[in-house]
């Protein structure tokens, strides 16, 4: 899975030309794509396989040729579905790019998956592009992108009434809390009362909350940080399983290892 950053910012060649476009995909040893925000907005379009978005309160499945759409500033997670493998493109743009365009769209909301021909083709004309990385890349791109995005507002939802605005936001902001917390003391023993009174809720509100925005439960988003920090430390570091189950709290090596293989996919010998 990817490093569960609790703000993944794209890191961008140029930053005159805000764009990220790569493939991507999730197996049986890579079952999704952990809770994250950033400042762009993002667009994957299914090649193959199947999984499942979520994003606010909201969780809708997609497939082969569907287009998902995530919103700037969104917590987004995507799991794999039933097929054995999910192979998706992905396109981040920045807001503020788009509105230099005549786009302006940061705050837009859209359908969570479409399927629409011209917005296909847009989407299926810019990887092309990208692919054939000659001399013309970047106007073309540029051609593109602004297309796709001329055809997605077509697709824009109206805004949320005030209140219901106003509840998404905070949910939205105890998560994002909660997260960076988890994150700052994953090496610890971290309790639901500790993370409820450090969002200022109540436990039973605050993991109704968390799990609406995440799709995931308080415990196993930190079990999913533990293992992923425990993973770099034998890859980057080179640690070995026990060594590494102690960095992130774990003194029963037979049960890291039990959480390990639950979480990504395999045991953690076979990292090594």
């Amino acid at each position: 899975m990817y490093d569960a950053a609790l703000y993944e910012q794209p890191r961008y060649v140029d930053p005159k030309f805000p764009i990220v476009f790569h493939e991507d995909y999730m197996n049986e040893t890579r079952l999704g794509v952990y809770a994250n925000w950033h400042m762009g907005m993002e667009l994957l379009r299914c090649r193959s396989g199947n999984g499942a978005i979520l994003t606010g309160a909201e969780t809708v499945d997609f497939g082969e040729g569907d287009l998902i759409c995530i919103g700037s500033n969104a917590v987004h997670l995507l799991r794999l579905g039933a097929a054995s493998e999910c192979v998706y493109d992905c396109l981040i743009v920045e807001p503020s790019y788009l509105e230099e365009h005549g786009l302006a769209l940061a705050s837009a909301r859209f359908p969570l998956v479409l399927r629409d021909d011209e917005l296909t083709e847009a989407f299926d004309g810019l990887r092309e592009a990208f692919r054939r990385g000659d001399e013309y890349v970047k106007p073309v791109a540029i051609a593109r992108i602004l297309l796709l995005f001329a055809l997605l507002s077509r697709h824009r939802l109206p805004a949320p009434r005030d209140a219901s605005k106003r509840d998404e936001r905070r949910g939205r902001q105890v998560a994002l809390v909660a997260m960076k917390y988890m994150r700052e003391h994953v090496s610890e023993t971290v309790r639901l009362d500790e993370l409820s009174r450090h969002v200022g809720m109540s436990k039973f509100y605050f993991c109704r909350q968390f799990q609406a925005h995440t799709g995931i439960t308080p415990v196993q988003h930190m079990n999913m940080l533990k293992c992923d920090r425990a993973r770099r430390l034998m890859l980057d570091d080179g640690m070995n399983v026990s060594e590494a189950a102690r960095c992130v709290g774990f003194q029963n090596l037979s049960y890291f290892s039990k959480l390990y293989k639950a979480y990504m996919g395999k045991l953690p010998s076979r990292e090594r």
